[in-house]
């Protein structure tokens, strides 16, 4: 039998949320946590949470010496979201709070970091590929190193800087090198091979099917599939490969990602209608000619080509729904998420799990 789906993907709880509560809530939390562990969750948070304490607390003189507490002594982030967490967890308990999900994160910056470069869990292949489509793997080769510096500057030449973690010198580099023939594809290559594949009539569902499960590479060379990788790279020009997960295109990790969720028992981002942001009146052509990412236009353009009708409303973007702690036990999926996540300041927000509350996008808005 199958995991139930959840469809009402509205709730998913973050903890400023918290002020939206009923009463009998937050007595309860004011209850069952320590005195001291509420002062390190509320620490600097936004009026309207400290005042919904603030209206239940038992003595007003108290709450003023709390208070002060509240708005002038420093906490450090992993004590303080450690203490919300457990906030987080006695509204879980509540019947009305059954089916949401509750803000998840990373306790710290370094602690992600750490993540990324010291993980050894083994990933079964994602998508369509069958025993014998090798894998593309750079700790496999005696040549990795030579190959890797190779792509680096296929991809420099090209004008594409591969991703850089914010305030880190760690980088992610697609490794595409086919274990044939050992060709190599840049990253631009890598791109144009999974937004044009070589068709296969074993998608009877069509192009999209193809495109969101397909993660074989043909290679023009030798004609033979395989499988890509995505490296985790520690340093600028002669980095040392910390990690190594397979490679997914942005439709792929879009798939991959509701497809984890929705084993989870949700449904999320294209899944989800609540999800998907629209925009009135504009057709799919038009769509293309005002987008100056052409790889983030080619999703919008696939997602809208089942809408028969041009002037209804169309995609323009992707409510970034998830919490990427819910991804942990699946580095592939993290490592993707974040290749696509151009802008610094959504990537952070994704890594310390404020994307949700801060209504950020995935892949940023198209229109």
């Amino acid at each position: 039998m199958g995991v139930e789906i959840i469809y009402n993907k509205s709730a998913v709880f973050t903890f400023t949320d918290i002020h939206q509560v009923d009463n009998s809530i937050i007595k309860e939390i004011i209850k069952l946590m320590p005195k001291e562990e509420i002062i390190k969750a509320l620490n600097r948070e936004a009026m309207p949470i400290r005042k919904r304490f603030y209206e239940n607390w038992p003595s007003l003189d108290e709450w003023q010496r709390v208070n002060e507490k509240i708005k002038n002594v420093d906490v450090e982030l992993p004590v303080k979201i450690k203490t919300q967490e457990k906030m987080l967890a006695i509204i879980a308990t509540r019947p009305e709070y059954q089916y949401y999900r509750f803000q998840s994160r990373f306790a710290s910056y370094e602690g992600f970091i750490a993540y990324l470069t010291e993980y050894s869990s083994i990933e079964e292949p994602y998508g369509f590929a069958t025993e014998d489509v090798p894998r593309s793997s750079f700790y496999k080769s005696d040549k990795g190193e030579q190959w890797l510096r190779e792509i680096q500057q296929k991809n420099k030449n090209e004008g594409y800087e591969s991703f850089r973690l914010p305030k880190t010198n760690i980088q992610l580099v697609n490794y595409s090198v086919c274990p044939s023939c050992s060709r190599i594809y840049s990253f631009n290559e890598t791109l144009r091979h999974y937004m044009n594949p070589k068709l296969d009539s074993t998608f009877k569902k069509g192009i999209e099917a193809q495109l969101r499960q397909d993660t074989r590479m043909f290679c023009r060379a030798c004609k033979k599939y395989f499988l890509p990788s995505l490296l985790v790279v520690d340093g600028i020009k002669e980095g040392i490969v910390r990690n190594e997960v397979q490679f997914l295109s942005k439709m792929q990790t879009l798939n991959a990602i509701e497809d984890h969720y929705e084993d989870l028992g949700y449904v999320v981002l294209t899944r989800d209608e609540g999800s998907l942001l629209r925009k009135d009146g504009v057709t799919t052509r038009e769509t293309r000619n005002l987008d100056e990412n052409a790889r983030s236009t080619f999703i919008m353009d696939v997602l809208n080509s089942k809408n028969s009708d041009p002037t209804s409303k169309i995609l323009k973007g992707i409510r970034s729904d998830i919490f990427i702690k819910e991804l942990e036990s699946s580095p592939m999926l993290i490592n993707n998420l974040l290749q696509y996540s151009s802008k610094p300041d959504t990537v952070l927000d994704l890594i310390s799990g404020t994307n949700v509350e801060k209504g950020d996008s995935l892949f940023g808005i198209w229109l």
